[in-house]
């Protein structure tokens, strides 16, 4: 290509070529014959076809990267492109799905609540018994949004005051009424249809050792899975892990994910987002999760091997004892099942002020305490002024299903960041309520 301008017109045409067709096939999903015959329709060369999966990239990164710290509204707008570029990428897809899932329980909008549907079902489309999409939408079903529930809390307050005892009991009656619904709609949910009987092979176990230099040496891998499955569409590779560094801080991690075949040839390559310069340090013993899954052309029964490949990493004896974290005022909203024990802590808050506001991020450390693991864990932050008065609440899941599942005596770090309505000399708090926990 001659310049930028060459290219950004290059991309729109090529986007726009894969909406017309996605337009006209109404809900059945595209293929990757399509998607060259695109590329060649337009005369794409390989280097326009790898500046293009270089701009994709950087989509996805950015939108799992906002998504990471809550920006829902920023990371939707960066998966939609990513999405654009590539439709049938599948962490893309749940990723967008996960991203209006999330604002939807934040804002109550049914907008965002049917586009979660859609591109979870898209998921499914490429992978038909895909966890993390099984789950999103089986959680819609039964879910409501937060606002919605605190809206209907200033409903009531607004009958009290006016129509009197008679009205709030009404609508004690009504609200209790709905609830018994909800819950007995739960109660004959059924499981949802994985189509595994389209599922034309099982699961392919792939071998995965860490490769690096000397400074990586003492970093170890805790593999929960590493396979490749034959789908519909073509194969998919699936890892989960986690990374620990047993006895040295870490402040900074670059890595890949190669697949390799049987003559150790790599196939492809996948950079992996896994820990920057500006995030928070690695402490020893903590475990990082890694997750992906990728699902593309180049991927076939050929691949025999995988390792993660250690680029850069700035690791720090640890000399002195670490400041002990701090215990947040936890509320239990549910019932802790007998098995389940969770260590919940702050290990590091900052507060940058504005002019009206003020941007809190939050380091909870959680440390698997009991004597089964955990897969799920869902947390309601609540900020409190100088009077006491509830004035920002948001909502977060510290684990999910997509990631490795924290096992037994585990710890693993969870960092949040939001910009609160309220002038920083008029925070008083914040607690945390436990919603939900598997």
């Amino acid at each position: 290509m001659e310049n930028t301008d060459n290219f950004d017109q290059t991309l729109e045409a090529y986007i726009a070529q894969i909406l017309k067709i996605q337009q006209g096939k109404s809900q059945e999903p595209l293929d990757i014959e399509e998607l060259n015959q695109i590329a060649r329709n337009l005369g794409l060369s390989p280097e326009d076809l790898n500046l293009i999966d270089e701009k994709f990239r950087g989509f996805l990164q950015r939108g799992l990267g906002y998504g990471r710290y809550q920006n829902w509204h920023k990371a939707i707008e960066e998966l939609q492109q990513a999405v654009n570029i590539k439709p049938m990428h599948i962490e893309a897809l749940f990723g967008l799905a996960d991203a209006f899932r999330e604002r939807w329980l934040q804002t109550g909008k049914p907008a965002d609540k049917a586009k979660a549907l859609e591109y979870a079902e898209k998921c499914l489309q490429y992978h038909y018994n895909h966890e993390g999409a099984l789950h999103l939408i089986s959680q819609l079903q039964i879910a409501r949004p937060r606002r919605r529930s605190q809206q209907a809390y200033i409903r009531l307050v607004g009958y009290l005051m006016v129509g009197g005892l008679a009205v709030l009991l009404g609508y004690l009656a009504w609200q209790f009424w709905q609830d018994s619904k909800i819950v007995d709609s739960a109660k004959k949910l059924k499981p949802l249809e994985t189509h595994s009987t389209l599922v034309l092979k099982e699961n392919v176990e792939i071998p995965l050792s860490i490769v690096g230099n000397t400074q990586t040496k003492d970093l170890q891998l805790d593999i929960e899975n590493s396979f490749i499955r034959k789908a519909d569409n073509g194969y998919l590779y699936s890892l989960r892990a986690s990374l620990i560094s047993p006895k040295r801080e870490i402040n900074a991690l670059e890595a890949q994910l190669e697949l390799l075949d049987a003559q150790d040839q790599v196939v492809l390559t996948e950079k992996l987002d896994l820990l920057d310069e500006y995030a928070f340090e690695l402490r020893p013993q903590d475990a990082l999760p890694i997750s992906k899954i990728i699902q593309e052309n180049t991927i076939s029964e050929q691949i025999k091997k995988a390792r993660l490949l250690i680029k850069k990493v700035i690791q720090t004896a640890v000399t002195e004892p670490y400041e002990p974290s701090q215990t947040p005022d936890i509320t239990w909203e549910v019932k802790k099942p007998a098995a389940v024990s969770l260590s919940l802590k702050e290990r590091y808050q900052t507060i940058k002020p504005e002019a009206d506001a003020f941007t809190h991020t939050l380091v909870l450390e959680l440390k698997n305490t009991g004597k089964t693991p955990l897969r799920t864990l869902q947390i309601s932050i609540q900020w409190f002024d100088t009077n006491q008065h509830l004035v920002h609440e948001e909502t977060a899941e510290l684990l999910n299903r997509m990631q490795p599942t924290f096992k037994v005596g585990q710890t693993r770090t969870a960092t949040l960041s939001y910009l609160i309505d309220l002038k920083r000399t008029d925070y008083q708090g914040y607690k945390i309520l436990i919603q939900g926990i598997q």
